[in-house]
């Protein structure tokens, strides 16, 4: 009994830390994950496909464009 009355502020003060933060674990996990509702409209995709012919173009003004190709500046890289 003497030791359970030397060391009860110790595991009442453990206790009420446990207490806190769990309780605060809980409420900043709330917090994080609750979306406004006119932030959901940003999340949302835009288009379901997605649109190859614009990276067609992408693809060939590149190679029309710059110094060197898109798949002779990849080849030069993995040499290296």
């Amino acid at each position: 009994m003497g030791i359970l009355r030397k060391y009860i502020w110790a595991v009442f003060l453990l206790f009420a830390v446990v207490v806190v933060w769990v309780g605060l674990t809980f409420f900043i996990d709330s917090k994080k994950k609750s979306i406004a509702g006119d932030v959901k409209q940003y999340t949302e995709a835009i288009k379901g496909s997605f649109d190859t012919e614009v990276l067609e173009g992408v693809y060939d003004k590149a190679e029309r464009n710059l110094p060197e190709s898109p798949k002779e500046f990849l080849l030069s890289v993995q040499d290296n």
